[in-house]
């Protein structure tokens, strides 16, 4: 077998250092961050978004092939589910046995599944008929699980085989040495701090010779913690975020055939909690505790097809939809975690906080 010099490339998995260069004959060999091995792409940091793409890709392109038959309107259902798994779902699914999914990509391949079902049974977004129905009426079960069965198959079949086979080895080896105790190390390039009410100009942090970055803000838990102590971005954040809820039920709360009672129900359970996650350790201020009271009433708004022009008062807008004022629903919460505070063991740091006397008179 001869080996083709300028066709030859390598690549490095999870290369953590710069590796020297590897050269055949005299020549250098090209170094590529992305393989195609067995048609599936292989990528060097061991993700495998390009390859996620390429499936669905693959079903598009199986799914136009026999659109004459999946767009037949004299075709039952069940029969076009029959004809999307044999010919669309098999090139999805392709190799996916063995690659690490996220739940973010499986979701992309789901999205795109149902596109097609939807596409093939003649169903749009408007006729609002949820995910469960449309995969029932063709028969056709998540993908997901479908993925979890190949993975479990190809299991199976990698345990079958001999003790010499390489998969079945790799599945046996032991990696030498100890998986040291306590967290990983920390990452010097990642690593940030903060300084919470800073009153003078403090020094700088060092780790292992190198300058660690200071920010003014920190995300931690999902809430944006500000040195200065004011929560403005955080209360912004939990608008934007309420706003994202809103729009993804606005079919369902912008529908004048549902009552106003089944939209305050809807609102309370999808939006209202979003907006008010972790409120229930900030300090609120009266003119942030507006603002999210104005983003509601906005939405409510919307819900029931009142505008300003209509001269409703807030409260007859709250009475219809049966939705009270958020404002005491953030002190329901905090008053709600205070309870969960005292409940805890006396060494725990919040229980501790709560009982600490600081130096000095105010």
């Amino acid at each position: 077998m001869k080996v083709s010099r300028s066709k030859t490339e390598y690549m490095c998995v999870n290369e953590r250092e710069g590796s020297g260069t590897v050269r055949l004959q005299g020549e250098e060999v090209k170094k590529v961050q992305e393989f195609k091995y067995l048609g599936s792409a292989v990528q060097s940091n061991g993700e495998c978004g390009k390859e996620v793409k390429k499936r669905v890709q693959a079903g598009w392109n199986g799914w136009r092939k026999v659109l004459g038959v999946l767009c037949d309107r004299k075709i039952s259902a069940r029969i076009k589910g029959k004809v999307y798994e044999t010919v669309v779902r098999a090139a999805m699914l392709y190799g996916l046995e063995t690659v690490a999914l996220r739940k973010r990509q499986e979701s992309e391949l789901e999205v795109a599944e149902l596109k097609m079902l939807r596409f093939s049974l003649g169903v749009t977004r408007l006729d609002r008929i949820r995910n469960e129905y449309v995969r029932g009426t063709a028969h056709v079960g998540r993908l997901g699980d479908k993925v979890r069965e190949a993975r479990l198959r190809w299991f199976g079949h990698v345990q079958r085989r001999e003790s010499e086979y390489i998969g079945r080895r790799m599945l046996d080896m032991e990696l030498p040495g100890r998986r040291r105790r306590g967290r990983p190390k920390r990452s010097r390039s990642k690593t940030e701090y903060m300084c919470v009410n800073e009153r003078e100009g403090s020094g700088t942090v060092r780790l292992q010779g190198e300058e660690v970055k200071k920010v003014q803000e920190f995300k931690y838990l999902g809430s944006t913690v500000q040195s200065n102590g004011e929560c403005g971005k955080e209360v912004k954040k939990r608008v934007q975020a309420g706003w994202n809820g809103w729009r993804k039920v606005s079919g369902a709360l912008c529908d004048r055939k549902i009552s106003a009672r089944i939209k305050g129900k809807v609102y309370k359970t999808v939006v209202r909690p979003v907006v008010l996650y972790g409120l229930e350790t900030v300090a609120l201020r009266k003119r942030q505790e507006s603002e999210l009271e104005v983003a509601e009433l906005k939405m409510l708004r919307f819900s029931l097809g009142v505008t300003r022009l209509d001269r409703i008062r807030n409260e007859d807008i709250r009475g219809t939809a049966h939705v009270g004022r958020l404002g005491d629903k953030v002190r329901e919460a905090r008053l709600r975690w205070f309870g969960h505070v005292q409940r805890r063991e006396s060494e725990y740091i919040g229980r501790r906080m709560l009982d600490m006397e600081l130096p000095g008179r105010r």
